[in-house]
């Protein structure tokens, strides 16, 4: 019987801070757990007390549901070499969660990897999310700000973005990346659609892929980029 009971007491102690996790006042505790993130490109060198030059925070705008996408994610950057005096921290951004399983599992994410901020807002595509997320970010981290906030999407919000931007007058330093900024195409999955600036095989001047939507093509990208054979070299 005591067993038992402890075993219920430690359940609401459980549920009660994964409660505090995901839904932080003014994401404090959250703030707390990201001091030392997985995706953090350059903790080391302010963590050692080495000059900074540059902060930048990138958000990646995604879905609560998507665990495989960041897991991905974590090891691809995982794996970047340190930049020297600078500070990049990827973060993965999400409104608010409304499912019982996204509540928990994302909560152990939080503590196990301290790489996500939760916003308050409505999961939505064009309604929102982005000036949340633009607003929410500098007031989070007001005590050691970052220089730029960047932010990265699934696609067609950034295009409703971009024309805020520009109806706004702010559309200012603009700088396209064509071709080193595509979707991802090879001549086995591409099949039926044809190749164009913003559509072609893998090039190693890169800057960024898009439409890398399985582990096929997360594969073949990471290969062409020998991702493994790096990290290998480093280790000898």
């Amino acid at each position: 019987m005591a067993t038992n009971s402890c075993v219920v007491i430690l359940s609401f102690l459980l549920l009660a801070f994964i409660y505090l996790v995901v839904f932080p006042n003014d994401f404090k505790l959250q703030a707390e757990f990201s001091s030392s993130p997985s995706c953090s490109n350059g903790a080391t060198a302010s963590a050692s007390g080495q000059p900074v030059d540059l902060r930048v925070f990138l958000g990646v705008l995604t879905l609560p549901g998507m665990y495989e996408r960041r897991a991905h994610l974590r090891l691809a950057y995982s794996l970047q070499a340190r930049p020297v005096r600078a500070v990049i921290d990827v973060r993965f951004v999400f409104c608010n969660l409304d499912k019982e399983e996204d509540r928990v599992l994302v909560a152990m994410e939080i503590i196990a990897h301290g790489d996500i901020v939760v916003l308050n807002c409505t999961e939505n595509l064009d309604d929102g999310k982005t000036y949340e997320y633009f607003s929410t970010i500098p007031r989070m981290f007001a005590d050691e700000p970052y220089d730029y906030e960047l932010r990265y999407d699934r696609g067609y919000e950034d295009m409703v973005f971009g024309r805020w931007v520009r109806k706004a007058g702010k559309f200012k330093n603009v700088y396209g990346e064509e071709p080193r900024m595509y979707d991802y195409w090879d001549r086995e999955t591409g099949v039926g659609e044809g190749i164009t600036c913003f559509r072609h095989e893998i090039i190693a001047d890169t800057v960024a892929v898009h439409k890398v939507k399985n582990n096929l093509k997360w594969a073949r990208l990471l290969n062409f980029f020998n991702a493994t054979r790096a990290q290998a070299l480093q280790n000898v």
